[in-house]
């Protein structure tokens, strides 16, 4: 897993710690474990990065729980992997989000990992950076998997924040070329970056739809940089789709393209998709049947270039047009050009949504040409101002306590 390019060279940067590979390599031969599976709470430190690498060298189960769970938590998800047989080429467990309902179990192998690997080096051209920063949670799939590990097998260096507010310090402070986050930590990002961004080459979304204003934003921002939109799961290890700035159909609302090892399929306008990435399965589940994932995405293709509308159950219908929740979403933001919008399911029908806008207060008229841009007549008028949208761990708005 560890590259073998230049030992000498940094592999990680946390605070005051510069841990060069081949002392890494030292530190990941020395760990002791014992029998598996391992229980590993996610950390933001070399000792948690050591822990995982070192069960990946072992092949040791290593069942690696978000950093916010409650000891009551623990112990459920411990009697659950307890009671349940694992895959025979477990590596990692990891929890998905729980945006979509309660969070799922997934079973990820090394054969997974190292495929996610050659895809992501390939589509996010990894082999042109130096070095990254991370600050997003080693307990998401995006972070550990998606970002760190496809760094450590390539000899890159990454520097980690243990804390938001530091990526500003260590972009403005060392040469770095990749950043990564979820869209509404650039919402953040682009607010403290005044300057100094020209050595930044490539940013990475993942985690949410990327709207066309921040898309635009972006492009604004890091002239130099190569923007990459991505769409994937946990169970996609997690990456699934990718589309450039260098594309042209990048200021569009397209997704992405399917990115190396993975083949996809649209079946009742739902994406499904198949590889070396797709997971073991999920703990205690039947068998993924013939290893297509059956993502729940609503989806079209145009000739290769795939576009996500939402979740199946994210539909609804307006005056007998079908919408998803994220083309509205996109629709309002790019009217009024902002960001910080966010469609949800009203509770009392799931023909009604209210329109959370943050620090922003909405007219009639605007209402108005929103309802002529999508084509309605039925007027969307469950506008909620909020200050805040409240974040789950992994920065991705956490709807549930937004609606509650």
């Amino acid at each position: 897993m560890l590259s073998q390019v230049n030992p000498n060279s940094i592999a990680i940067c946390l605070n005051d710690q510069k841990i060069s590979y081949q002392n890494l390599k030292s530190m990941v031969d020395d760990k002791i474990l014992g029998r598996g599976p391992i229980f590993l709470r996610a950390q933001t430190s070399i000792d948690f990065i050591v822990t995982v690498l070192a069960c990946l060298e072992q092949k040791l189960p290593c069942i690696v729980i978000p950093s916010n769970y409650s000891s009551e938590e623990v112990e459920s998800l411990k009697k659950r992997v307890g009671k349940e047989k694992l895959h025979s080429e477990c590596a990692i467990i990891l929890l998905t989000s729980g945006s979509q309902g309660e969070p799922k179990v997934v079973q990820i192998s090394l054969k997974n990992i190292n495929a996610n690997i050659r895809a992501i080096s390939k589509c996010l051209e990894f082999d042109k950076i130096k070095a990254q920063v991370l600050f997003l949670p080693l307990s998401y799939s995006f972070g550990l998997i998606g970002q760190l590990l496809v760094a450590l097998s390539l000899g890159k260096t990454t520097y980690i924040a243990d804390h938001f507010l530091k990526v500003k310090a260590i972009i403005e402070t060392h040469q770095i070329n990749m950043i990564s986050g979820v869209p509404d930590h650039y919402n953040t990002l682009l607010k403290l970056l005044k300057k100094n961004t020209e050595h930044i080459t490539h940013v990475i979304s993942a985690g949410a739809p990327l709207s066309l204003v921040a898309r635009r934003k972006l492009v604004e921002c890091f002239t130099n940089a190569t923007i990459y939109n991505n769409y994937g799961q946990t169970e996609l290890t997690p990456r699934a789709l990718c589309l450039s700035s260098k594309d042209p159909n990048f200021l569009t609302d397209a997704t992405g393209r399917i990115v190396p090892g993975l083949s996809y399929r649209i079946i009742n306008s739902q994406i499904e998709f198949h590889g070396p990435q797709v997971m073991l399965g999920y703990l205690g589940e039947e068998p993924l049947e013939d290893n297509w994932l059956k993502t729940g995405d609503i989806a079209e293709d145009n000739d290769g270039l795939i576009t996500i509308l939402g979740r199946n159950d994210d539909l609804i219908k307006i005056d007998g047009k079908r919408f998803s929740l994220t083309q509205i979403q996109h629709a309002i933001g790019d009217y009024l050009e902002i960001q910080d919008v966010i469609c949800i399911h009203s509770l009392d029908s799931n023909q009604k949504i209210t329109i959370f806008l943050k620090n922003y207060d909405i007219s009639s008229a605007q209402i108005s040409d929103i309802n002529k841009k999508l084509g309605i007549t039925t007027t969307l008028t469950n506008y909620q101002k909020v200050n805040e949208f409240p974040k789950l761990e992994n920065g991705k708005i956490d709807k549930k306590a937004l609606i509650s």
